[in-house]
């Protein structure tokens, strides 16, 4: 898609990407942070920066299983055998699977697992973090509900060396087994969150966060993916969006316009700073 920057360019073509909730609020909410950590500190008030950007959807009642599907189960088999790149104590870490680099944490006193996505640092770029400060840490991750790896692992196992079709007869059985009920309410979370030391002293520790609950009439998935979507469709149509390749805004008064009207569609991004 990069590649073609410079043809829609010339053709006065917008090409937006990743406009649903992850990739795309995740997004958003990573560069409203980075926007006001920099409207805050000067570069020589930062010595070392955390960036954890983690986001999931899975079932308000977990179960034993720990996550349901809403279609079908093959591209998350796929995908669990994806190898992951990330930054933890300073240090790139490289996994062959994602799920090998699996690690807790709490979101607003709630337990959650997690595990990288794919590879965390081709990001660091557009969010504006290949700066000289140090990264101690900088990831982006699946979240998952707590004991989700250990009732998974016997799928981890299957998977690592299943054949085409026996990943596809994995897949059907799942899709049998462990999708959602008709009315079942299902739960997205995103969290956010910019770390910024001076030396051992936090000088910027702020997260933004969605935490959304399905109803009945539809699902949090179905909205935080559609919604976001249309937005940017209606952004486009007012020719507010560059010509080119590009996604969500990252321009402070385009994103404080965008938090509004996803409030005004029941999607409240909540705000936490800690002094």
């Amino acid at each position: 898609m990069r590649a073609l920057h410079s043809d829609a360019v010339h053709s006065g073509l917008t090409f937006l990407n990743e406009a649903g909730v992850d990739p795309g609020l995740d997004h958003l909410l990573a560069h409203d942070l980075v926007h006001r950590m920099q409207s805050q500190l000067t570069p020589s008030d930062v010595d070392s920066i955390d960036f954890v950007s983690l986001c999931g959807g899975f079932p308000v009642d977990a179960g034993a299983f720990k996550y349901k599907f809403s279609w079908s189960p093959l591209g998350v088999l796929r995908a669990l055998r994806n190898s992951s790149r990330h930054i933890e104590g300073g240090k790139t870490i490289e996994s062959e699977r994602s799920t090998d680099a699996i690690f807790p944490v709490t979101i607003a006193d709630e337990p959650f697992e997690a595990y990288p996505n794919r590879d965390s640092l081709a990001y660091v770029a557009p969010y504006q973090l290949d700066t000289p400060w140090r990264l101690d840490r900088f990831v982006r991750g699946t979240l998952r509900p707590p004991g989700w790896h250990k009732a998974w692992q016997h799928i981890f196992e299957e998977v690592s060396n299943a054949s085409d079709e026996q990943l596809e007869a994995l897949s059907a059985s799942l899709w049998r087994s462990n999708q959602y009920q008709p009315g079942e309410a299902d739960r997205v979370v995103l969290s956010v969150q910019l770390k910024a030391r001076r030396g051992q002293q936090v000088v910027f520790d702020e997260t933004r966060s969605i935490d959304l609950k399905g109803t009945a009439q539809d699902s949090a998935m179905s909205r935080l993916v559609s919604l976001p979507a249309a937005l940017a469709a209606a952004w486009i149509g007012a020719e507010r969006a560059s010509a080119g390749v590009c996604g969500l805004p990252d321009d402070p008064t385009e994103m404080a316009d965008w938090l509004q009207q996803l409030r005004g569609l029941g999607i409240h991004v909540t705000r936490s700073i800690k002094q």
